[in-house]
């Protein structure tokens, strides 16, 4: 008999029975439950609309039902249903599974499908009572439910004597970036309230009676007459001072509600503009708002939609955790506090979405304090949108809510919270405002974000009313005053409010759920942490205890990998819980909530690859095959999903640069990493994160085979260069940045027989617009063509039409067997992607080089992705005045000179693509040109300060561009069998043949024939996502025909260098941007 799926509990099963209950299933193991609940829906609308006036006629009849266009459309929507519903189980993600670790994402809670759609079929509208009256009472319940999840005070139904409070009040939105607007939208006019007050009390103004009476208290404790106050003294107020303003007028001077609002909206920022109280108080120094580095895209799209700027809104540097720094938070406000500039809040994030972490709000609540004392106040926000539910881990089950007979076990959720963690969700109750999304954390449907205000008094900020006090049930039903929104669903506030109140907001409901959840999170970061192979690297980007302990070294660490393989890895649950030692060591692993950030990297031969642009490219085909890209993917091909990530060098500073290092990577690109959130508490059963990581390992290891050890191992192979020059033959190598093989930009002059010379003189005399090629006529290196300075080639006239046409001896060429000898290299440069730059240049550089009758030009290639511009024959009139010296021009042009084209600006043009040609490069163009001598030392391009000349150039007849082969691949991932595929273009016909069918389906075009379809795909398909069927053995690699069009065209900026500029040798700013 199998033994029965133990959970990390220290008892029984009891907490993980409950929550199997909460959700339909991985298997739909719960579907009955769900078809009954879904008729019973559909039963009491049908009762509903029944019992409201039954006298009414029946409006629609039998007789109509019976007709002809009923039955059609009722046909039509039956037929359309059917196939919508089958494409939805097949082309969706399978967020329900516990295979799925990539976004924010999971199987939704039952109570919150089922409240989402009962409330669906009435359509309530949350913007106004008369629209929702039912709904926005529970949307009011779902704010006041999650403010006390959170730490605040639940709003008494009747003012209470003596308690001043504040009191919490939260509301739906649709999404966590509404919410941070809307907390910006209040920080905003609360710093900018007490000069509209001020204004309101000028002389001759409605409230001048009271200037010489109404005080305030400073935030250093201080009381001070209100018009004597400075600006600086006004903008720095408490929260709860500023929001007592308005309320004071009524209670000290008795005016009604009503007049105060009337007064003040001639006068707050909502009327007047933010620019002209800046304006009219002297304020240079614009407010700031200062966020961790690891924001999310909302914070500076709110700071522009709210007028504040995205420039004022400021990075804190990180630690190696990826949390705000609060030692450089310290010295930016220092900095603040010195000029007297003043700032709206600072935003701790509770779980950054790309790696987990949790600013220190309680050193950030601290630090205000302290600056408080010195005259300086702020509103502190918390972006909890992912971690605000995490707060349930800490809640007890309220004493209205307990059970005589239930089960108490903290256990599991706090197993795997980390102190940090669990510190800075007890101090959430000082926080002036919270984000919080229901939709990720709290597993409901979209679209349901949330905002909590520890006093609710902040909500009439962003109305177009004054703040005051209201404890009539105003406060309760409109709950679409406020905020950003107008119409709003009634059906996600809903959805939360079942969720809330089948599960729980303590720790015995969602806390025991995420509880599941973390620990799940926390097996994947020891799977991650400790997975390594022959040719496999993997690092998260959380470091083990070992790493981070003084002195420890790398035995040390290996060791505490082992440990965790033999003690948290290979036991059962059961066992593990019980393991003292171990469970001791689990509770310090992972992310801050969940989420784990963590990178590949690869050894060729023993050695560890230390290229990040190749560990990028290793980690994005890895993300491309355990995710979906497209609508012509399979989702039942993916074994696990992860998402992914860039982290900027610039945001994380010597966080990411330690990561490098753990990695073996060297340079300060952007790193492409991937991401795992782990939401499903199911994952840990029977070891099933295992099998995912045997999945994600086998995948790795195949990428890293077929991919990253021939794009970097140079082996023999056919060499092809375009020809230039009719007196000296010049050979322009066609390089490709993504393999080793071609990974050079080489220039050289060489002889060919006379004979072989004047058949392609005249050829090219009678085809002056055709290019001819010359190809080695067997497998070589580079380096060797170049130290033998020898090879036997053919000659084409256009590009070799596929490699076998290179390797077969019975093809056909322009001329055969023609020998090479006396090569002399003009240029030979690297393009290895650590010697590139990180920008493309100003204008655009090429070589220029040949002889004193025939001169020729190829583009400097800086950057990746890039384009081949060749032209030979060029016409060169150097300007009369420009000092050019005769004597030496001949020895210049053999060594090769640097022409700039001044009015081409290639930083603006960049990057080019099928879809983007390089129009301007074509025959007879002339171009204004200064020359330089090329001054690179070494493999890294350089340019001369100085100018030699001026010129003119006019290219020639013959003209090569390429924007496609030099940027190809031709090694994409392989599948099971070994056979090379690209993501989204299967070779698969019936898969293609599927997608395409979907996709009329969608555009409501009828079915085509098997003909038209394929004509229609190949309309569509971008020329970027083709493949050639064409692979042939290179080494002991099986790569794609170049040729031929084969591989993938990767020109994604993931895995363009990113560096500083002290990477080039660029003597001067001639030719680069800034």
């Amino acid at each position: 008999m199998t033994p029965p799926t133990v959970r990390a509990t220290p008892a029984d099963n009891s907490a993980h029975e409950a929550i199997a209950s909460w959700f339909l299933g991985p298997k739909a193991e719960n579907i009955q439950f769900l078809k009954d609940a879904f008729d019973s829906i559909v039963t009491d609308m049908q009762q509903s609309r029944l019992n409201y006036h039954p006298e009414d006629m029946v409006f629609v009849t039998s007789e109509v039902q019976d007709s002809a266009p009923f039955k059609n459309s009722m046909q039509k929507l039956k037929d359309l249903l059917t196939n919508l519903s089958s494409y939805m189980a097949v082309h969706n993600i399978p967020f329900y599974s516990p295979r799925y670790n990539a976004h924010m994402l999971a199987d939704l809670t039952m109570p919150g499908v089922l409240g989402y759609l009962l409330t669906m079929m009435y359509n309530p509208n949350n913007v106004a009572p008369e629209a929702s009256p039912l709904t926005s009472l529970i949307e009011y319940e779902v704010g006041q439910d999650l403010c006390v999840m959170l730490g605040y005070r639940r709003q008494p139904s009747a003012e209470i004597p003596g308690d001043n409070g504040p009191y919490g009040w939260g509301h739906i939105t649709c999404g966590g970036s509404i919410a941070n607007l809307e907390s910006m939208w209040v920080a905003r006019n609360l710093k900018y309230y007490p000069l509209s007050l001020r204004d309101a009390m000028a002389p001759g103004a409605p409230f001048s009676y009271i200037a010489p009476t109404f005080k305030v208290q400073l935030c250093d404790g201080t009381e001070k007459l209100f018009t004597d106050c400075s600006v600086w003294e006004l903008l720095n107020l408490d929260v709860a001072t500023v929001l007592d303003l308005a309320p004071r007028l009524t209670s000290e001077y008795g005016m009604s509600s009503d007049y105060v609002q009337k007064v003040m909206a001639d006068y707050i920022i909502q009327t007047v503009t933010k620019e002209k109280l800046d304006a009219k108080y002297g304020i240079e120094k614009k407010p700031q708002y200062f966020v961790a580095s690891t924001k999310h895209y909302s914070w500076p799209k709110g700071a522009a939609i709210t007028g504040i700027g995205s420039e004022n809104m400021i990075d804190v540097q990180l630690d190696n955790r990826a949390r705000m720094d609060v030692n450089h938070l310290e010295s930016l406000l220092e900095d603040c506090l010195s000029k007297q500039q003043s700032v709206y809040a600072v935003v701790c994030i509770l779980g950054s979405t790309e790696h987990g972490a949790v600013d220190p709000l309680a050193d950030v609540v601290t630090l205000r304090t302290k600056l408080q004392a010195r005259g300086m106040n702020f509103m502190i926000h918390v972006d909890g949108a992912w971690g605000g539910y995490f707060a349930s881990i800490i809640r007890e089950i309220p004493l209205a809510r307990r059970g005589t007979d239930e089960p108490i076990d903290t256990y599991v959720p706090e197993m795997t919270l980390l102190p940090h963690t669990k510190l800075q969700l007890e101090n959430l109750q000082y926080a002036d405002s919270i984000t919080i999304d229901p939709h990720k954390s709290g597993y409901i449907p979209y679209p349901a974000g949330g905002l909590c205000y520890r006093d609710g008094r902040a909500r009439y900020l962003v109305t177009w009313t004054s703040p005051y006090i209201d404890f009539q049930e105003e406060g309760v039903q409109t709950m679409g005053t406020y905020g950003v929104e107008g119409s709003k669903p009634g059906a996600a506030p809903v959805a939360a409010w079942m969720s809330h109140e089948v599960i729980g907001l303590h720790k015995e409901g969602y806390g025991a759920l995420l509880g599941e959840s973390l620990f799940t999170g926390v097996k994947f970061y020891c799977e991650w942490a400790t997975m390594a192979d022959e040719d496999l690297l993997v690092v998260p980007f959380n470091m083990l205890p070992a790493e981070t302990t003084t002195g420890a070294t790398l035995d040390d660490v290996e060791a505490q990998k082992q440990f965790i393989r033999d003690r948290i890895l290979k036991p059962t649950n059961s066992e593990l819980v019980v393991d003292d030692e171990a469970m001791q060591l689990v509770s310090q692993l992972g992310s801050d909530l969940m989420i784990n950030a963590f990178a590949c990297n690869f050894k060729i031969d023993g050695k560890i690859n230390s290229n990040v642009s190749e560990a990028n490219a290793l980690n994005s085909k890895i993300y491309e095959q355990v995710s979906v890209l497209s609508v012509n993917d399979v989702v039942t091909d993916k074994d696990i999903w992860v998402m992914s990530t860039s982290l900027s060098q610039g945001a994380f500073g010597e966080a990411l640069s330690n990561f490098k290092r753990r990695l073996g990577l060297e340079g300060d690109e952007d790193l492409f990493v991937l991401v795992n959130v782990s939401m499903s508490p199911f994952p840990t059963e029977a070891n099933f994160v295992n099998t995912l990581a045997d999945s994600f390992k086998s995948i790795a290891n195949r990428i890293i085979q077929q991919s990253c050890i021939p794009r970097n191992t140079v082996v023999p192979d056919y060499h092809t260069f375009i020809m230039q020059g009719t007196d000296k033959v010049h050979l322009v190598a066609l390089p490709v940045f993504q393999m080793a093989n071609f990974r050079d930009q080489v220039i050289v002059a060489a002889d060919i027989p006379d004979d072989i010379l004047q058949a392609y003189a005249t050829a090219r005399a009678e085809n002056p617009n055709v290019v001819f090629t010359l190809s080695t006529a067997s497998e070589m290196t580079m380096s060797d063509i170049l130290s033998t300075g020898t090879f036997t080639a053919n000659i084409d006239q256009g590009l070799p039409p596929s490699r076998a046409s290179l390797s077969d001896p019975t093809q056909t060429h322009f001329q055969t067997n023609v020998q090479v000898s006396n090569i002399r290299v003009i240029k030979n440069r690297s393009l290895d992607s650590t010697l590139l730059e990180s920008t493309y240049p100003n204008q655009m550089p090429f070589y220029l080089y040949g002889t004193r009758k025939q001169q020729h030009i190829d583009h400097v290639l800086l950057c990746s992705p890039n384009v081949q511009l060749t032209a030979d024959q060029v016409t060169l009139t150097i300007d009369p005045d420009s000092g050019i010296y005769e004597p030496g021009f001949e020895q210049e042009l053999a060594e090769g000179l640097v022409a700039v084209l001044d009015d081409v600006r290639e930083v603006v043009m960049q990057p080019f693509d099928s879809n983007h040609q390089p129009s301007f490069f074509a025959p007879s163009v002339t171009f204004r040109v200064s020359l330089h001598r090329d001054s690179a030392k070494g493999p890294v391009a350089g340019i001369a300060s100085s100018v030699l000349a001026r010129a003119t150039l006019v290219l020639g007849s013959c003209v090569y561009t390429d924007c496609d082969l030099i940027n190809r691949d031709l090694t994409t991932p392989a599948d099971q069998s070994g056979n090379l595929v690209v993501s989204g273009a299967s070779s698969d016909n019936s898969k293609s043949t599927a997608a395409e069918a979907l996709k009329q389906f969608i555009a409501g075009t009828p079915s085509l024939s098997t003909a038209s379809k394929t004509a229609d795909s190949a309309r569509t398909t971008p020329l970027l996502a083709k493949t050639v069927p064409s692979t042939f053995k290179v080494g002991d690699a099986q790569v794609a025909d170049r040729y031929g069009g084969g591989g993938k065209y990767d020109g994604n900026s993931r895995n363009r260098a990113r560096r500083s500029a002290w990477k080039a040798s660029w003597e001067t700013a001639v030719g680069r941007s800034s």
